[in-house]
């Protein structure tokens, strides 16, 4: 049985590509965590202006 030999700059490529590809995905959560917060300032500064508003809501 001949077991494939694997080279280093393969497996350096690989390694690179792994970073590359972790180092977008924490980018891209970053982002969606980001823009979700900013919605829910704004949301908390809306209801926060309707409430001083009307008062006898409160």
């Amino acid at each position: 049985m001949v077991v494939p030999v694997i080279s280093h700059k393969t497996v350096k490529k690989h390694q690179k590509l792994d970073v590359k590809v972790a180092s977008t995905a924490a980018v891209i959560l970053k982002t969606i965590r980001n823009a979700h917060l900013k919605q829910v300032r704004k949301e908390e500064k809306t209801a926060t202006v309707v409430a001083v508003k009307t008062p006898d809501l409160m």
